[in-house]
């Protein structure tokens, strides 16, 4: 989150300041009382009030210096006057005390002693065991410049000018810092200022003003009246260059207050200045020895930042084959779900064909019924043919056993007849096929003689060699046909029975088979019918599963995608935050923090060797503050 203006000088303030002190000087110290505060003037003891001080019981024999430099100026910080106060800590109770001071009309304000001056500027005072406070003034140009500037409704205005004035006001302090030292750090001459913290407040009548705004500092009313305050550290921004450092370029530490408001009737009492670098002694700069942890534990938190980077790309490595895995898994359910359909079709169609197959079963078994029942009706009568209890096969062989004495017969009575015919010439045949072989035309010489013996004339020759030629064709044709009615038979007969052992002991055994086995068949088809429509309910509900799985792997891609996309933004997010976070915050505190903190340590000890406004005696410690009053406009 962007830091707004004023947090970033906050935040430039505790970076630097912080370091240099634990606290600033209030109104609340044990020298600045309210009399002080409200009239720029020391507090005078009174007659009845000792000026002497115990000796401290830890035996403390340290002297000190503490002063207090009131400076009356006019409305726009110009130095009217500076009135310097200092108290001489007699921690040893000693008769005397030496002190160097250039002020002038030097005057003891809180008791009686004396002092002599010696020409070197040397103060001998004759405590007599006492602290010794005494007053004196100066012309010396304060460390601290103060420049107050009116403004009304945006255009600048003398202060002397403002009084009664109604409308939209702009006062702003600015604090210029001549208290500065070149210093040689780390090889490089820089320029350092004292640090002095300034506070700077004032009051407002609340019937008088609204909208009372202070940049840099706070406003606070307790219903009659507004005190508006703010603390500023002027040449310390440039001294510890934080704007050297990176990404802190844009951070300075606050030089000026400025005050907003709206008047009716502007009035100021007076404004009131505190400023001071007595501060430091408040501050162990051996703790900043701890930075050096600090620096360990940075690079540690570099080395894990690193550490993190490289798992953000073994994270997004993993992701990376997980999402291949997902995209495989996801055509593998798509196979699944077409090969799911596909079953589920051949199921369907397998299941009508069992339907078929069962009528069709249904169908064979009522023909073989009918087939068995008609080879029953067929062997019945041919196992009683004759009606005498002999099969047709028997019958067949005594049939075909009568054709042939049938045969025989016929053929041997042609015969008789024929030798009959032929007998008287002198022709006999002992056979059918004896007569049937006989060539006619070879009669023709033996009928010659008996035509020229007179026994018989040309005509009765020739009329019997055809008479022989046409009984031998007749007697051929009967021949023929009587042969074929006598193999016909004899086939027929070996044909019945053949017929008759075939369905006696082979078609009716057979069928028998048949229908039993059409049976069975039927009751197979039942079953085959029923596992069909498992197979197709079971394939519904495998086609509805492998769809569930693929909406499901659809969702699993998606959510791996969103992962992998996830997985490269948080890598790249870790990438920026590794090297525009952590390596550039590794390098502020191992480098350039490490400047700052150096310049920080010669600034604060800088701000711990200004112990005077005016001198201190060899030997004698000292602390400074300054009260600057600006007069009222009324």
């Amino acid at each position: 989150m962007t830091m707004t203006k004023k947090r970033k000088r906050q935040a430039a303030l505790c970076t630097a300041v912080l370091v240099l002190m634990t606290g600033v000087y209030g109104c609340g110290t044990e020298e600045a009382t309210v009399q002080e505060i409200e009239t720029g003037e020391p507090a005078v003891q009174s007659e009845e009030e000792p000026s002497g001080a115990a000796v401290p019981a830890s035996g403390n024999t340290e002297q000190k210096k503490e002063e207090t430099v009131y400076v009356k100026a006019d409305a726009d910080g110009s130095v009217k006057e500076i009135i310097v106060s200092d108290i001489l800590r007699n921690a040893g109770a000693l008769p005397e005390l030496k002190d160097r001071s250039d002020l002038t009309g030097i005057k003891n304000v809180k008791g009686k002693e004396t002092f002599q001056k010696e020409s070197d500027g040397t103060l001998i005072w004759q405590a007599d065991g006492n602290d010794i406070c005494y007053q004196g003034k100066t012309k010396k140009t304060l460390p601290v410049e103060l420049k107050v500037t009116y403004y009304l409704d945006g255009e600048e205005m003398n202060p002397k000018r403002m009084a009664g004035k109604s409308g939209h006001i702009k006062i702003r302090f600015d604090y210029i810092n001549h208290e500065t030292k070149t210093v040689n750090i780390n090889g490089e001459d820089r320029t350092i200022s004292t640090p002095f913290v300034v506070v700077t407040g004032l009051f407002l009548d609340e019937e008088k003003f609204v909208n009372v705004e202070m940049e840099n500092g706070r406003v606070i009313s307790d219903g009659s009246r507004i005190m508006a305050g703010g603390m500023t550290v002027p040449g310390l921004s440039a001294s510890i260059a934080l704007s050297e450092v990176e990404n802190m370029d844009d951070l300075d530490l606050p030089e000026y207050l400025e005050l907003t408001a709206y008047t009716t009737d502007f009035e100021l009492p007076f404004t009131m200045t505190a400023i001071t670098s007595d501060f430091s002694e408040e501050i162990d700069l051996d703790d900043l020895e701890q930075y050096e942890d600090l620096k360990d534990d940075m690079q540690e938190l570099k080395d894990a930042s690193v550490e993190l980077v490289d798992g953000t790309h073994e994270l997004v490595d993993g992701v990376q084959e997980l999402k291949d895995g997902s995209e495989e898994l996801y055509d593998g359910a798509v196979e699944l779900d077409d090969g799911a359909k596909k079953i589920h079709d051949g199921a369907v169609q397998l299941d009508n064909g069992a339907f078929e197959i069962q009528d069709g079963a249904v169908d064979l078994k009522e023909a073989l019924k009918q087939f068995n029942a008609g080879l029953d009706t067929l062997a019945a009568p041919m196992s009683n043919a004759d009606g005498n209890g002999k099969d047709i096969a028997a019958v067949a062989a005594e049939l075909s056993a009568g054709v042939d004495q049938v045969v025989d017969q016929v053929l041997g009575s042609m015969v008789d007849q024929v030798n009959a015919m032929a007998g008287s010439y002198g022709l006999s045949f002992g056979s059918v096929d004896e007569f049937l072989a006989f060539d006619a035309d070879s009669l023709a010489g033996t009928l010659e003689g008996a035509v020229q013996a007179g026994q018989m004339t040309e005509e009765e020759a020739a009329g019997l060699i055809q008479m022989i030629k046409g009984t031998q064709a007749q007697l051929k044709e009967s021949y023929t046909s009587l042969m074929t009615l006598k193999g016909g038979m004899s086939g027929l007969s070996a044909g019945i029975g053949q017929i008759y052992s075939g369905v006696t002991t082979q078609l009716q055994p057979a069928a028998s088979q048949i229908l039993d086995g059409s049976r069975k068949l039927l009751e197979g088809t039942k079953e085959l019918k029923e596992g069909t429509e498992e197979l197709v309910d079971g394939s519904a509900e495998l086609k509805d599963g492998t769809a569930e799985l693929l909406d499901g792997t659809v969702e699993l891609k998606d959510g791996v995608q969103e992962l992998y996309d996830g997985s490269i933004e948080l890598r790249d997010g870790m990438e920026e935050f590794d090297r525009d976070g952590i390596q550039k915050l590794y390098d502020m505190v191992c480098g350039d923090m490490q400047k700052v903190l150096d310049r920080a340590r010669a600034a604060a000890d800088q701000g711990e060797a200004y112990q005077t406004f005016t001198q201190l005696a060899p030997g004698m410690k000292g602390s400074v503050k300054f009260l600057i009053e600006t007069e009222a406009i009324d």
